[in-house]
């Protein structure tokens, strides 16, 4: 028992001397890193939307107007404008 526990001093002993650092990260090429992933996202949120609002227009065509199917399918390309809006937002606050 005592050598166990006296084993255990050591490790903890030897562990205690040893200074763990965090690697360094170059911050120039992690914000670029960041800028470039967030940039990418947000164009690729932009053209699903845009896929959407393609083929919410041309689903469109075949609904007669003024029906309520033709006044909601405005108000979801209206939502979709909206979200994009809110991602060129993003990126003009991400470029400023």
């Amino acid at each position: 028992m005592k050598k166990l526990l006296l084993s255990l001093a050591v490790v903890v002993g030897m562990m205690s001397t040893y200074a763990v650092t965090a690697p360094q990260v170059d911050t120039a090429s992690a914000k670029t890193s960041s800028y470039q992933e967030k940039m990418d996202y947000y164009n690729k949120q932009i053209a699903i939307l845009q896929k959407k609002i393609d083929e919410l227009k041309k689903a469109r065509i075949r609904i007669p107007k003024g029906s309520e199917a033709y006044r909601a399918s405005l108000r979801k390309e209206i939502s979709y404008l909206k979200q994009m809006k809110y991602y060129y937002n993003l990126i003009i606050e991400l470029n400023s």
